[in-house]
């Protein structure tokens, strides 16, 4: 879904999926950094555990409410249907025009 909403037309998902993992992979790096070496030998596993949670909860939101700028919404692409589902962001085969 995060790839979806930062596509900025069809043609763009491979950019907007490059992206993502850019960044998570250097989240990933620093964070594994920061988690063994800073966090935990200055809060304790609980605590650090419980900080990370707050921060993924409040990063989930932000998206959420805010989405990215000039960002399309799955539901208002034209000529497509969408399913009620879990996977909001895959179209019903054959809805979509090329």
């Amino acid at each position: 879904m995060l790839a979806w909403s930062l596509q900025s037309s069809p043609s763009a998902g491979g950019r907007a999926i490059g992206g993502i993992y850019a960044v998570n992979t250097l989240g990933a790096i620093v964070g594994s950094f920061a988690g063994g070496f800073l966090l935990i030998p200055a809060l304790g596993m609980q605590r650090t555990l419980l900080m990370l949670v707050a921060v993924t909860t409040l990063c989930a939101v932000a998206f959420a409410l805010l989405g990215a700028p000039g960002a399309r919404s799955p539901v208002s692409s034209p000529g497509c249907s969408y399913s009620r589902s879990p996977r909001l962001a895959s179209p019903r085969p054959g809805t979509c025009a090329r």
